[in-house]
């Protein structure tokens, strides 16, 4: 046994050692948070400025009048939620 320890404290000095020795409650703490996220439901788009749901949509979009051949585009917005509707020039 006494060979073990030795063997156990020469390991201790090994600066990496000691984050090998965490590894296992890391991993399970990761696990944990995994699987916690996958459990929230997912969301269906950007949060509404209006009821601040994530379920803010593009429902229509074309190339804006003045910007257009720059590249911008018009979209119209709108929360499955509460129907707030809003257009927003992207780029």
């Amino acid at each position: 046994m006494s060979s073990i320890q030795g063997l156990l404290a020469l390991l201790d000095k090994i600066p990496i050692w000691k984050q090998i020795k965490e590894l296992p409650g890391r991993i399970e703490a990761l696990e944990r948070r995994v699987t916690d996220l996958e459990a929230k439901p997912k969301t269906k788009g950007n949060r509404c400025p209006s009821c601040g749901e994530f379920s803010f949509i593009i429902i229509d979009s074309k190339p804006d009048n003045k910007f257009g051949d720059l590249g911008a585009t018009r979209n119209t917005y709108e929360c499955s939620e509460c129907k707030h509707r809003q257009e927003k020039i992207d780029t």
